[in-house]
């Protein structure tokens, strides 16, 4: 495993071994001589509230370094839950498990509750929020993510303002 003995370009089938009890027989190419997953790789994840999600897999190529991404499906088109891994291109089966960890630790987690339509229809759970920065097309500006729900910047404003007064600390992470 790790090793692509197979022509270039060609697929291969590999069983990896995915969090101690879970088998995952996910389609491979070879590049380059490094082993690559194939984006058709799509699996279904169960969130905290019991909705199912479905994941699709990329592994993008950097040379000896590779980013594997998921990324939520959606059928209303809207961003929803991303996660990544970034690590050596031979070391896809760990990131790979890695990745399954932190999509279940993400989904295990609620930081909003729906509230009413409109600009304060979320309201905050804990003193937490937790996501990432995306791009709104519509209105074609940067715009917040959080339980995989897009959060505009009024939103945002409307979600905070319970916290005047409060110390805030915002870090970016890859």
């Amino acid at each position: 495993m790790g090793r692509c003995t197979t022509l270039r370009g060609s697929s291969v089938l590999c069983a990896v071994k995915i969090l101690v009890t879970t088998w995952c027989v996910p389609t491979f190419q070879c590049y380059g001589g490094h082993i690559v997953e194939t984006p058709e790789d799509i699996i279904d994840f169960v969130d905290c509230a019991g909705k199912r999600r479905k994941f699709k897999f990329e592994v993008l190529d950097a040379g000896p370094m590779v980013r594997l991404e998921a990324k939520e499906i959606r059928k209303d088109g809207e961003p929803g839950y991303y996660f990544r891994e970034i690590g050596m291109a031979d070391h896809i089966p760990v990131l790979r498990g890695r990745l399954h960890l932190k999509i279940m630790e993400g989904l295990s987690k609620r930081y909003m509750a729906p509230q009413r339509k409109g600009i304060g229809r979320w309201r905050m759970l804990s003193d937490e929020l937790a996501g990432y920065v995306g791009f709104d097309e519509s209105k074609e500006q940067a715009c917040v993510v959080v339980d995989g729900f897009r959060i505009t910047w009024e939103e945002f404003e409307s979600l905070v303002q319970s916290h005047e007064g409060f110390f805030v600390r915002i870090k970016f992470e890859d």
